[in-house]
C-alpha cells in the first residue's frame, strides 16, 4: 500500500479527519489531532511512512468499538486493569477504553511543535475503582544539529522527533505506555544485561528470538495467525531499541527509539494473571495476523501529593539510505552508546 505523505493526506481529507502537520523541508510528522496520535513520520515525504499505517483506516472503515489507525499512540497501563473487564476471559473481554483512544484531545502549536491534551475517567476493573487522569503530550522535531552526521555523498537521510508526555492520576496509579507500530519483516535489537531474560506474555515466538553479543534480537516475520508478545524488565535492558528494515534495492531504514529507564518497582504493567510481577519496561508485540509489530515502552510511576505521576521522554530517530551505512550505524550505536 502507498503511505507517502500526499497519499495519506488525500485519504484523511476525503473522510474529513482533522490533522496537524509538523514539517521542516522533506521531514514531516502527521498528527491526527482528535486521536492525539502520530499517524505517520517521514524523513522524505515522497517516500512511504516509516510507521505502519492501517489501510482500513485510510479507506474509511469504521467499527463501533475501536479501530487502530496505526502510527505512534499513547495508552495507559496497567493493561489488566483498564482493558480487561473479566480476567478469567481476557481475550473475550478485552476492549480499548474510549477515554484513552481516541480520547478527547485538544491540540495547540505550530509547524514545529504540537501540544496535545487529554483528560477523562477510566474504570479499573481489577481494582473496582475509577481513575481520573490528565495527560499532556508535546511532539517536536529534533533540531538537525542534534542528529547524527553523515557524509552527504552517501545519500543518507536522517530525521527525528521528541515525544514528551506527563500523566497525572487520582484514584489509582497508572503509567504511560508508548507504542510505535512498524511493518513486519523487520529486525529488532535491544541491549540486555543477561540472556534469556525475556518473558512471554502470550503466544509463542518460537525461534524468532536470539541472544548474542549482549543483545536480544527479534525477527519480525509475517507468519499467519502467529501473534505473540514478549517483555523485558527495566533491570535487564538499556534505554534504546533499534528496528531495521532492509529492502531489495540495497536500501534500508533504521528506527531508533530512545527512552528513560527507572527501577523495576516503579512500573505498573504486569502479566494479566500476576499483578505483583512488576518491572516490565519494554514490550514487543508481533501481529503476524495483522501485518504490524509494536515497539512498546512503559514509563515509571511515582506517588505525588494527591495522586500519582508518570513522565516520559521518548526520542524517535530514523536513519535511511544505503544498507551498509545503516548497518554500520546500528552496530556503532548499540555497541558504544547503549551497550550495558
Amino acid at each position: 500500500m502507498k503511505t507517502d505523505f500526499a497519499a495519506v493526506l488525500r485519504c484523511l481529507d476525503s473522510q474529513k479527519i482533522k490533522y496537524n502537520i509538523i514539517q521542516r523541508g522533506k521531514t514531516a510528522i502527521l498528527v491526527i489531532s482528535e486521536y492525539g496520535r502520530v499517524l505517520g513520520f517521514w524523513s522524505d515525504i515522497e517516500k512511504d511512512s516509516h510507521f505502519w499505517v492501517n489501510q482500513k483506516f485510510l479507506d474509511g472503515y469504521h467499527d463501533i468499538n475501536w479501530i487502530n489507525p496505526g502510527g505512534h499512540r499513547i495508552w495507559l497501563s496497567p493493561e489488566r486493569d483498564f482493558f480487561i473487564s473479566d480476567l478469567n476471559k481476557p481475550f473475550e473481554t478485552y476492549h480499548v477504553p474510549a477515554a484513552i483512544d481516541h480520547g478527547n484531545y485538544e491540540c495547540a502549536g505550530d509547524n514545529l511543535s504540537l501540544k496535545l491534551s487529554n483528560k477523562g475517567i477510566l474504570r479499573s476493573f481489577a481494582k473496582d475503582i475509577n481513575c481520573d487522569f490528565s495527560l499532556t503530550r508535546t511532539v517536536s522535531l529534533i533540531n538537525d544539529d542534534k542528529l547524527p552526521k553523515f557524509t552527504l555523498d552517501r545519500q543518507i537521510q536522517i530525521a527525528g522527533y521528541e515525544d514528551a508526555i506527563e500523566l497525572r492520576t487520582q484514584g489509582c496509579p497508572a503509567g504511560l505506555w508508548s507504542l510505535v507500530q512498524v511493518p513486519l519483516e523487520g529486525f529488532i535489537s535491544v541491549p540486555v544485561y543477561r540472556s534469556g531474560g525475556h518473558r512471554v506474555f502470550f503466544g509463542d515466538p518460537g525461534s524468532l528470538i536470539e541472544y548474542n553479543n549482549g543483545l536480544m534480537n527479534l525477527h519480525l516475520k509475517p507468519h499467519p495467525n502467529q501473534n505473540f508478545k514478549i517483555c523485558l524488565k527495566a533491570s535487564n535492558c538499556s534505554s534504546a531499541i533499534t528496528c531495521l528494515h532492509t529492502y531489495p534495492n540495497g536500501l534500508a531504514s533504521l528506527i531508533i527509539k530512545k527512552f528513560v529507564v527507572g527501577p523495576d518497582n516503579a512500573y505498573v504493567d504486569t502479566p494479566w494473571n500476576e499483578p505483583d510481577d512488576k518491572g516490565y519496561a519494554v514490550q514487543f508485540f508481533c501481529g503476524g495476523t495483522y501485518g504490524f509489530a509494536e515497539l512498546e515502552t512503559h514509563a515509571p510511576v511515582f506517588e505525588i501529593p494527591g495522586g500519582w505521576q508518570s513522565k516520559s521522554k521518548v526520542d524517535i530517530v530514523v536513519v535511511s539510505g544505503y544498507t551498509d551505512v545503516c548497518l554500520e550505524y546500528r552496530r556503532s550505536f548499540l555497541e558504544t552508546s547503549y551497550q550495558p
